[in-house]
């Protein structure tokens, strides 16, 4: 069956549900990353009244509220841009706006391939309001709703369902001219854009998505990249490709650290002095042989087995049985990843958030007290207070049931504690 084929067949079935119900939908199922959206095509062709679309409702829900629509424009009463309506949405008001042009090839590309290709037809986007019937251009509008649906009439230059200034990772190469040829939307949320494969912390820099757009607005055509998705080119001359072409030749262009970017020498740190405050947990384990850069220790006990001391929650966790078991394990993505913290350590490097020898990087609220592992928990504190503070914390909270309210006390630490709980 040939696309020619393919296309007429859609035509006719097109055709047929505008003769008889007026228009035909076409629902695009969200993602991880985007909306789903529901629009019409043969309002125009019928009417002469702009195709309707709408975003971030269920699907069944749009499609009744496009019919409403519809069965009015057959009846004399086509709604109007830029005015409330009731009647579509039980107990809230609607509006219309009228659909920028440069957005129709992203969200109407069936409705452009049933007129030709011209995109020649004008379109409404219907828009909903938040449950204080407060739309999204409106004061006190609900901010987690705000990309549930983009508004189509304004923004044509910056379509990412993100802030414009949202942090993102590039690199001094690009900012220095080198063109865009990589970009990696992560799993958690990240975007990187790069030059070239595998760059170096010393390289990376973090700016504004608004000026990634602004050095290329060719990522303006990449804006639907879900988490965890890659695009990429080979000059900045072709156009982007993603990961839908599977094009296995292409790696992923994610930073990389090793094990020891992430722990301290500890042949220069005093390790008897600083696990002083630790004695109520680990007292007769035989030796540290690790102490990463978040201020955890790996430490052999008395049977030989290896253990993490997680000092953000009092924890001691056997997880080798061996040390020749506990290096194979490193070597493990997920292992380095639960244990050392890599991307934590990269964001960080980028910020310029870096240590001095005497330093880790501790939580501001411990995670044990709720404190999340994010850049903004995050500081450089100086070890031995770090170790200090923690176990006189934690020794206090080791019997205490979940729940309690606690007040926190600290004596004779060190040196001057410079932390804040809250």
């Amino acid at each position: 069956m040939d696309d020619q084929f393919k296309i007429d067949e859609e035509r006719k079935v097109i055709l047929s549900d505008i003769e008889e119900f007026g228009c035909h939908l076409i629902a695009v199922d969200p993602d991880n990353y985007t909306p789903g959206f529901v629009y019409s095509i043969g309002l125009y062709h019928k009417y002469g009244h702009p195709e309707i679309i709408c975003f971030g409702l269920n699907s069944e829900v749009t499609a009744s509220i496009i019919n409403h629509a519809c069965h009015l424009i057959q009846n004399g009463e086509p709604p109007l841009p830029n005015q409330p309506y009731r009647g579509y949405l039980e107990g809230y008001h609607i509006q219309f706006l009228e659909v920028d042009k440069a957005f129709y090839r992203n969200y109407l590309g069936y409705a452009g391939r049933f007129y030709d290709m011209g995109f020649d037809f004008p379109a409404l986007q219907l828009v909903w309001p938040d449950k204080q019937d407060l739309f999204p251009w409106e004061e006190h509008f609900n901010f987690d709703l705000k990309f549930k649906q983009p508004l189509l009439d304004r923004n044509a230059n910056f379509k990412f369902y993100e802030e414009k200034d949202l942090a993102v990772y590039t690199t001094k190469q690009i900012l220095e001219g080198d063109p865009i040829l990589y970009v990696h939307h992560n799993e958690d949320g990240d975007w990187q854009f790069y030059s070239y494969l595998d760059p170096t912390l010393d390289d990376i820099k973090v700016v504004s998505l608004q000026e990634m757009l602004e050095i290329d607005p060719s990522l303006n055509e990449i804006y639907y990249l879900q988490y965890g998705w890659r695009a990429w080119r080979s000059s900045r001359y072709d156009d982007w490709q993603d990961e839908r072409f599977k094009d296995e030749s292409i790696e992923e262009p994610i930073l990389k650290v090793n094990v020891s970017d992430l722990v301290k020498d500890i042949n220069k740190i005093n390790l008897n002095d600083i696990t002083t405050e630790w004695e109520w947990l680990i007292a007769g384990y035989k030796k540290v042989l690790m102490l990463t850069k978040f201020g955890d220790m790996f430490l052999q006990n008395p049977n030989d087995e290896v253990v993490w001391l997680d000092t953000g929650t009092g924890v001691v966790t056997e997880v080798a049985s061996s040390i020749a078991e506990f290096e194979e394990q490193l070597n493990k993505d997920e292992k380095m990843e639960e244990w050392l913290l890599p991307n934590l350590f990269i964001k960080l490097q980028s910020l310029n958030i870096n240590l001095k020898e005497s330093q880790i990087y501790g939580f501001q609220v411990l995670p044990i007290l709720g404190g999340t592992y994010t850049v903004e928990n995050i500081k450089p504190i100086d070890i031995g207070v770090h170790f200090s503070i923690n176990g006189e914390i934690l020794r206090q909270l080791k019997n205490m049931p979940d729940g309690t309210e606690v007040q926190l006390k600290v004596s004779n630490p060190k040196k001057k504690p410079r932390w804040k709980f809250w």
